[in-house]
């Protein structure tokens, strides 16, 4: 029943900014820029969106093994992405490549 109830809020509420406690680090792993060509809801944890990229350039820091990263949804701090969008996305590597509302991704 939870579960229904969480995936009811999440299909229902994808688009609402809400107050999350989230901090940005004061260095990145990785910043680039990028065309949003997928986002796969319930990646892995069930909890987070796997985001797809392409035409990446690499802004500074160590380059990307992947054109995929995790976006927590937007309840627990994710940021919203559109497809066919080029953003400016910064990401940490640990545990795994990820990013947040809080870290200061921009729509270019």
């Amino acid at each position: 029943m939870l579960k229904k109830i969480i995936l009811f809020f999440l299909i229902l509420l994808p688009n609402i900014s809400v107050a999350c406690k989230c901090a940005a680090p004061s260095e990145f792993d990785a910043v680039f820029t990028g065309i949003v060509t997928g986002i796969k809801s319930n990646a892995d944890d069930g909890f987070s969106q796997m985001v797809s990229f392409s035409s990446i350039q690499l802004i500074r820091g160590s380059p990307l093994t992947s054109n995929k990263i995790y976006n927590p949804n937007v309840l627990l701090c994710g940021y919203t992405f559109k497809i066919d969008s080029t953003y400016k996305v910064f990401i940490m590597n640990t545990p795994k490549p990820h990013t947040k509302y809080c870290y200061g991704n921009k729509l270019q």
